[in-house]
């Protein structure tokens, strides 16, 4: 899938490409492929009945035509994000980090910071199972930062638990103690119902305390992600009968 202008001939000629189609086949019995051809190459600028009839043929809407750069550069983002999700599951980094580089170019062509901050965020996970701890940490914590900005919850805490986990690989108990609490806390003051997250959180809070001797916090807060995931256990049973 690639992407190039942005202007009506260039998203005209995009989605005909994904939909295999000739100029000939676009055109159909109303309009020529010479006419399509300069639309496409912005020789031609095309009336909104035309756009009308390309879109149909197209199985798409006008909108598509008409939205803003912003817009689509936002969909092409959306894009390779998931691309890069799906790379990173299947350990893939290689695909992962080659789409990751084309979706910031259109992040920060367009200044789509939840994107800058996604693709951060990737970089990061990359870097962190490749050991690369001190790229992980500087990719995290420029997510985080952008994320905060954004007041993106659900990314706010995912990159303060990265962190916390790349702190600990470090060396940096104490450091990633903190991460982990500040997650909690946001969980707590936007009242995030996510019971697995919650204890996940308890359960690495508790596993700093023990390693930093500490065994009555992280018994207590052991405690507590054990009664969680007991909670989650119950209602789950409930939903089945």
């Amino acid at each position: 899938m690639c992407y190039g202008s942005f202007n009506l001939g260039g998203k005209d000629k995009i989605k005909r490409k994904e939909k295999n189609l000739t100029l000939k086949e676009l055109a159909g019995d109303r309009i020529t492929p010479g006419q399509i051809s300069l639309v496409e190459s912005g020789k031609s600028n095309p009336s909104i009945e035309l756009l009308e009839y390309l879109a149909e043929r197209l199985e798409t809407d006008i909108e598509y035509f008409l939205e803003s750069e912003e817009k689509q550069a936002s969909r092409i983002c959306e894009f390779y994000s998931n691309i890069c999700e799906s790379a990173i599951i299947s350990e893939n980094y290689l695909r992962a980090e080659e789409f990751i580089e084309k979706g910031l170019f259109y992040a920060q062509k367009y200044n789509l910071n939840y994107y800058k901050a996604k693709f951060e965020y990737f970089y990061a996970k990359i870097m962190f199972k490749k050991n690369d701890l001190e790229g992980a940490q500087l990719h995290c914590l420029n997510a985080n930062s952008l994320f905060l900005k954004l007041d993106n919850i659900d990314y706010i805490i995912k990159s303060f638990l990265l962190l916390g986990h790349i702190s600990i690989m470090m060396g940096y108990i104490t450091t990633a103690l903190n991460y982990f609490i500040q997650a909690d806390g946001i969980l707590n003051e936007h009242n995030h119902i996510d019971e697995v997250l919650k204890a996940n959180i308890l359960y690495n809070i508790a596993m700093c305390y023990y390693k930093l001797g500490n065994n009555e916090q992280a018994i207590a807060f052991a405690s507590l992600a054990k009664d969680k995931l007991a909670a989650l256990e119950d209602k789950n049973s409930m939903e089945k009968l």
